[in-house]
């Protein structure tokens, strides 16, 4: 019995090959699997879904031009009263702020809503700032209301 394989009409079969977990046979190679790994360790924590604040009025807006000395610190931040009367301050820009940026269409939209603020409800958006206590505006909803 002659047992040479022709190449031209061998096809083999995967079906009944047993099958491995090792990660050499998913296709993962000691290296690869180690610079995954690495790029998982050195990656930073993806941040946290923005916080929901309490729905509320504007009540306070507040811009610090840049030749305001309290500029570097923070660009600008608004007070928001709750139904319990309580104030809550939300603040943009600066270092207590750095990835909190408002452009021009936000803050418009943010003194419109101060000077109608008997017609107007707003629930902001969030994140904890560099400083302790400070909340960083990153978004809003405005209603009527």
């Amino acid at each position: 019995m002659n047992t040479q394989l022709d190449r031209s009409t061998y096809r083999p079969s995967f079906e009944s090959a047993p099958r491995s977990t090792s990660t050499r046979a998913r296709g993962f190679g000691p290296r690869v699997l180690a610079t995954l790994l690495a790029a998982v360790a050195l990656t930073p924590a993806v941040a946290s879904a923005d916080d929901l604040g309490t729905q509320g009025r504007v009540v306070r807006v507040s811009i610090n031009a840049t030749g305001s000395d309290d500029f570097a610190s923070s660009h600008g931040s608004i007070s928001v009263r709750h139904g319990n009367n309580k104030l809550e301050v939300y603040s943009w820009g600066g270092t207590m702020c750095p990835a909190s940026k408002l452009g021009e269409t936000e803050i418009l939209a943010l003194q419109q809503a101060f000077h109608n603020r008997q017609r107007t409800l707003i629930v902001p958006r969030f994140k904890q700032g560099e400083v302790k206590d400070v909340r960083c505006l990153v978004g809003f909803e405005l209603t009527g209301g």
